[in-house]
């Protein structure tokens, strides 16, 4: 099954290229355009680069946010169009369950705090449990101002006290914020 992929709630805009799960294919570019003039033609690109066409996709898979409200906009609008042009199934993936699933797939384990910038001095952050067989969600979808972000993650550790100890932390609100995340646990270098 070959899977074409579209993110652009953060600053870059990105596409993939996946078969049977396996990753052929990556493209990102961060080269200040707007992400509506970037996507299609990313796509098209690497579709060609690989040796194939549009009507060799089997699925579609967006980054559903959360991140910016205009780029998760047009990267819905995009992949839905894809999809409904080539007739086939489109699926939204939570950008921050995707880097939990990265970190799994790279092999963390334990506790994981997934903080994405969310402008304005705030962060998405989102907390799971990540085992060798499963990854937990332990909170739903939030906003908070990053310099709250460590008191917002200890309460939720007085809620899950049972899931309670050492912390993996990643995301790119540690661009930013790296020196506010650190008290609350590891840094994850990406």
């Amino acid at each position: 099954m070959k899977l074409l992929t579209f993110e652009s709630s953060a600053k870059a805009a990105s596409t993939a290229l996946l078969s049977d799960g396996a990753l052929l294919a990556e493209y990102t570019q961060n080269s200040g355009q707007t992400h509506s003039r970037t996507l299609m033609e990313m796509a098209k690109d690497m579709l060609g680069n690989c040796g194939l066409t549009p009507q060799d996709v089997d699925a579609v898979a967006v980054a559903a946010g959360p991140g910016s409200f205009t780029g998760v906009r047009i990267c819905m609008a995009t992949a839905k169009g894809a999809a409904s042009a080539l007739e086939v199934p489109l699926c939204g993936v939570s950008t921050l369950d995707a880097v939990a699933w990265r970190a799994w797939a790279e092999g963390v384990r334990g506790r994981v705090l997934v903080a994405a910038d969310a402008m304005r001095k705030e962060v998405y952050p989102a907390l799971f449990e990540i085992s060798d067989s499963e990854i937990s969600r332990l909170t739903t979808d939030a906003v908070v101002k990053a310099v709250i972000a460590c008191e917002w993650v200890a309460d939720q550790e007085v809620k899950l006290p049972e899931r309670a100890g050492d912390l993996t932390i990643l995301g790119d609100a540690l661009v930013k914020y790296r020196e506010t995340f650190e008290p609350l646990g590891a840094i994850a270098d990406e």
